[in-house]
């Protein structure tokens, strides 16, 4: 129970309740992570994490790490930490889900996401559209707002989607897909 920080390290979990026992509530920073990685090593297809777990990205970044390719990590809640680079690594997927008691003005409010070798796939927004699960529109063009790289990707579960033309797509060393 309580609150969780990852500091520069790393705490990797097989299920939901490695975090220890849910909130009963959305907690905002149920887990902060400054400088430190989530890794799931569960190798399960599909994993939910408890929605009322919110994270918060720390001044040092944070990095939720799916090691197999067979592993799709679903996630509900809030990420927030505005300006502050979020990190998806690994071979596996992390669906971030609609759920309008915490999407608000944006599901992630963090200043730019790296799929790195992993997949993020865009959820559907009830406000706005699947562009929401990436967070706040950047204020001014960013060239880097979106990383793609080992080989991540980037994918909506819808037919299509369009990004805002300020939120720039790097793509890094070994590429990425957009699909």
């Amino acid at each position: 129970s309580g609150t969780m920080t990852i500091n520069n390290g790393l705490v990797e979990i097989s299920a939901d309740n490695g975090l220890g026992a849910p909130p009963g509530a959305f907690t905002a920073n149920y887990l902060t992570l400054n400088g430190g990685t989530l890794r799931h090593i569960n190798t399960a297809v599909v994993t939910m994490l408890n929605a009322n777990r919110g994270v918060t990205i720390g001044a040092s970044g944070g990095t939720i790490n799916l090691p197999t390719a067979s592993q799709i990590l679903l996630y509900a809640g809030n990420i927030a930490g505005a300006g502050q680079t979020f990190t998806l690594s690994g071979l596996g997927e992390v669906r971030f889900q609609t759920n309008a008691t915490f999407l608000a003005a944006g599901h992630m409010t963090f200043g730019k996401l790296v799929v790195d070798g992993a997949m993020y796939t865009l959820g559907q927004a009830t406000v706005g559209g699947a562009e929401d699960t990436l967070g706040a529109v950047p204020v001014v063009a960013t060239d880097d707002a979106i990383t793609l790289q080992n080989g991540g990707r980037l994918r909506g579960n819808v037919y299509s989607i369009t990004l805002d033309s300020k939120r720039g797509i790097t793509l890094g060393t070994g590429g990425g897909i957009i699909r």
